[in-house]
């Protein structure tokens, strides 16, 4: 298996092959040992990375994002509206779905409150209608209701 690039490697690498004029390759060897010592790269990974830029993609952090939303619902087996809708993500050691949603690690069915009702100020308390840590049915979630819920 290929072992793949660390992100601060395809940013240096980006970095080297923008600082390139635009020649033909063959006339771009001189140039690219030269922006490869300039960036801290070795000059073959830069010549293969001008050669097949999309095989350095890789990491992740380059490629376009999905929506969050959108990557939320993915994870959910959705059946029909009264019944519940099963997480199908990450479980934490309690039995509740789990997924990184905007920058930290959150309980699913708290996301699904919040996308459905958004967020509320303050703490945010929702808890399970129907018993089942793993539904994320927003019509099964029971939001914050009075100072006790918030």
């Amino acid at each position: 298996m290929k072992p793949t690039k660390k992100p601060h490697t395809v940013r240096a690498l980006v970095a080297a092959a923008t600082s390139l004029p635009c020649l033909p390759r063959e006339d771009l060897d001189y140039h690219i040992e030269r922006a490869a010592a300039r960036h801290g790269v070795r000059a073959k990974d830069l010549r293969h990375y001008v050669d097949h830029p999309a095989a350095h993609l890789s990491s992740g952090r380059e490629k376009a994002k999905k929506d969050p939303v959108e990557r939320f619902w993915e994870k959910v087996d959705r059946r029909g509206p009264d019944e519940c809708w099963l997480w199908r993500g990450g479980v934490a050691h309690d039995g509740r779905g789990v997924i990184f949603f905007r920058g930290n690690q959150r309980f699913a069915h708290r996301v699904a409150w919040e996308i459905a009702h958004g967020r509320p100020p303050g703490q945010l308390w929702v808890t399970h209608e129907c018993g089942n840590p793993l539904c994320v049915n927003p019509d099964h979630l029971r939001g914050p209701e009075g100072p006790e819920g918030v």
